[in-house]
Protein backbone atom coordinates (compact mmCIF):
# COMPACT_ATOMS: atom_id res chain seq x y z
CA UNK A 1 0.00 0.00 0.00
CA UNK A 2 3.26 2.45 0.87
CA UNK A 3 4.86 1.22 -2.22
CA UNK A 4 1.68 2.23 -4.41
CA UNK A 5 1.03 5.49 -2.35
CA UNK A 6 4.51 6.63 -2.70
CA UNK A 7 4.20 6.24 -7.04
CA UNK A 8 1.09 8.20 -7.06
CA UNK A 9 2.34 10.98 -5.28
CA UNK A 10 5.53 11.15 -7.42
CA UNK A 11 3.14 11.39 -10.89
CA UNK A 12 0.98 13.95 -8.78
CA UNK A 13 1.69 17.19 -9.90
CA UNK A 14 -0.09 18.98 -6.78
CA UNK A 15 1.77 15.83 -4.30
CA UNK A 16 3.99 19.38 -3.53
CA UNK A 17 6.85 17.29 -4.62
CA UNK A 18 8.93 19.54 -7.05
CA UNK A 19 9.13 18.05 -11.04
CA UNK A 20 12.63 16.50 -10.65
CA UNK A 21 11.46 14.78 -7.33
CA UNK A 22 9.02 13.00 -8.81
CA UNK A 23 11.33 12.03 -12.03
CA UNK A 24 14.00 11.00 -9.39
CA UNK A 25 11.23 9.16 -6.83
CA UNK A 26 9.91 7.02 -10.05
CA UNK A 27 13.20 5.90 -11.38
CA UNK A 28 13.88 4.83 -7.58
CA UNK A 29 10.34 3.49 -7.41
CA UNK A 30 10.35 1.38 -10.16
CA UNK A 31 14.06 1.00 -11.13
CA UNK A 32 16.24 1.10 -8.48
CA UNK A 33 14.59 -1.57 -6.39
CA UNK A 34 14.49 -4.92 -4.49
CA UNK A 35 11.58 -7.35 -3.55
CA UNK A 36 10.64 -9.73 -1.42
CA UNK A 37 7.51 -11.72 -0.37
CA UNK A 38 8.73 -12.32 3.22
CA UNK A 39 11.53 -9.93 5.59
CA UNK A 40 13.66 -12.96 4.95
CA UNK A 41 13.78 -12.99 0.71
CA UNK A 42 14.31 -9.36 0.74
CA UNK A 43 17.50 -9.31 3.22
CA UNK A 44 18.79 -12.06 0.52
CA UNK A 45 17.74 -10.12 -2.41
CA UNK A 46 19.48 -7.19 -0.37
CA UNK A 47 22.70 -8.90 0.33
CA UNK A 48 21.72 -8.47 3.99
CA UNK A 49 21.76 -10.56 7.09
CA UNK A 50 18.44 -11.58 7.28
CA UNK A 51 18.47 -11.78 11.29
CA UNK A 52 19.45 -8.59 11.93
CA UNK A 53 16.50 -7.27 9.62
CA UNK A 54 14.24 -9.52 10.77
CA UNK A 55 15.36 -8.56 14.71
CA UNK A 56 15.37 -4.69 13.59
CA UNK A 57 11.74 -4.79 12.23
CA UNK A 58 10.44 -6.89 14.84
CA UNK A 59 10.87 -4.20 17.22
CA UNK A 60 10.07 -1.77 15.01
CA UNK A 61 6.37 -3.40 14.38
CA UNK A 62 6.06 -3.62 18.12
CA UNK A 63 7.27 -0.17 18.57
CA UNK A 64 4.50 1.11 15.85
CA UNK A 65 1.23 -1.37 17.78
CA UNK A 66 2.48 0.36 20.76
CA UNK A 67 2.33 3.98 19.38
CA UNK A 68 6.40 5.09 20.58
CA UNK A 69 9.34 4.91 18.72
CA UNK A 70 11.67 3.65 21.51
CA UNK A 71 14.99 4.01 19.16
CA UNK A 72 14.66 6.95 16.62
CA UNK A 73 11.69 9.09 18.41
CA UNK A 74 9.58 9.18 15.25
CA UNK A 75 6.34 10.98 15.46
CA UNK A 76 3.51 8.32 16.40
CA UNK A 77 1.17 9.73 13.71
CA UNK A 78 3.90 8.03 11.02
CA UNK A 79 4.47 4.47 12.88
CA UNK A 80 2.50 2.13 10.73
CA UNK A 81 3.37 -1.66 11.58
CA UNK A 82 5.15 -3.63 8.41
CA UNK A 83 3.83 -6.83 8.50
CA UNK A 84 2.57 -7.73 5.23
CA UNK A 85 4.09 -8.49 2.19
CA UNK A 86 5.73 -7.80 -0.50
CA UNK A 87 8.56 -5.66 1.06
CA UNK A 88 10.43 -3.66 -0.74
CA UNK A 89 14.63 -1.87 -0.61
CA UNK A 90 15.51 1.14 -2.76
CA UNK A 91 19.33 1.39 -2.81
CA UNK A 92 19.76 5.32 -1.84
CA UNK A 93 23.80 3.90 -1.48
CA UNK A 94 26.03 7.98 -3.28
CA UNK A 95 28.18 5.97 -4.73
CA UNK A 96 28.02 3.64 -7.54
CA UNK A 97 24.12 4.17 -8.11
CA UNK A 98 22.69 5.55 -11.49
CA UNK A 99 20.14 6.40 -10.34
CA UNK A 100 21.62 9.28 -7.92
CA UNK A 101 20.93 11.82 -7.11
CA UNK A 102 18.41 10.35 -5.57
CA UNK A 103 15.35 12.48 -3.43
CA UNK A 104 16.99 12.37 0.17
CA UNK A 105 18.36 15.24 1.81
CA UNK A 106 17.02 16.78 5.24
CA UNK A 107 16.04 19.82 5.39
CA UNK A 108 16.33 21.52 8.86
CA UNK A 109 15.74 19.18 10.74
CA UNK A 110 17.34 19.70 14.24
CA UNK A 111 16.56 22.80 16.13
CA UNK A 112 19.88 24.73 17.82
CA UNK A 113 21.32 27.39 19.65
CA UNK A 114 21.29 30.33 17.06
CA UNK A 115 24.48 31.85 18.69
CA UNK A 116 26.66 29.06 18.97
CA UNK A 117 24.88 26.10 17.02
CA UNK A 118 24.43 23.89 19.82
CA UNK A 119 21.32 21.26 19.20
CA UNK A 120 18.45 22.21 21.96
CA UNK A 121 16.75 19.38 23.41
CA UNK A 122 13.25 18.19 22.39
CA UNK A 123 12.77 17.56 26.19
CA UNK A 124 14.07 20.34 27.93
CA UNK A 125 14.39 22.97 25.45
CA UNK A 126 18.15 23.65 26.49
CA UNK A 127 21.48 22.73 24.41
CA UNK A 128 23.08 19.79 25.01
CA UNK A 129 26.82 20.29 25.70
CA UNK A 130 29.14 19.03 23.30
CA UNK A 131 26.68 18.73 20.60
CA UNK A 132 26.02 20.12 18.00
CA UNK A 133 24.27 20.29 14.14
CA UNK A 134 25.35 22.81 10.90
CA UNK A 135 24.23 22.22 7.73
CA UNK A 136 21.18 20.53 6.36
CA UNK A 137 21.01 18.27 9.33
CA UNK A 138 20.05 21.58 11.42
CA UNK A 139 17.37 24.38 11.51
CA UNK A 140 18.36 27.55 8.85
CA UNK A 141 17.94 29.11 5.64
CA UNK A 142 16.33 26.11 3.58
CA UNK A 143 14.62 24.49 6.14
CA UNK A 144 11.30 24.14 4.52
CA UNK A 145 12.56 23.87 1.20
CA UNK A 146 15.92 24.00 -1.33
CA UNK A 147 17.09 26.25 -3.85
CA UNK A 148 19.98 24.71 -5.80
CA UNK A 149 23.07 26.56 -4.19
CA UNK A 150 21.17 27.96 -1.32
CA UNK A 151 22.77 25.35 1.15
CA UNK A 152 26.29 26.28 0.64
CA UNK A 153 26.44 29.36 2.15
CA UNK A 154 23.98 28.01 5.31
CA UNK A 155 26.39 25.07 5.60
CA UNK A 156 29.79 27.12 5.46
CA UNK A 157 28.23 29.16 8.31
CA UNK A 158 26.79 27.01 10.50
CA UNK A 159 29.58 24.66 10.29
CA UNK A 160 32.12 27.10 11.01
CA UNK A 161 29.70 28.49 14.32
CA UNK A 162 29.39 25.32 15.66
CA UNK A 163 33.40 25.16 15.08
CA UNK A 164 34.05 27.69 17.03
CA UNK A 165 31.90 27.50 19.65
CA UNK A 166 33.39 23.74 20.37
CA UNK A 167 36.75 25.34 19.83
CA UNK A 168 36.46 27.61 22.49
CA UNK A 169 34.91 25.16 25.01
Amino acid sequence: QMWDEASQDCMDPESGLQEDQRMQGLANLHKNFKRGDSWKELANECKMNSSVLQTTVSRYNTDASNGKDTLFGKNSMYLTPLTEGPFYAINLDMVGNKYWPTPCMSLGGIVVEGSTGRAISEKTGKPIPGLYAAGRSAVGIASNYYVSGLSLGDCIFSGRRAGRHAGSQ
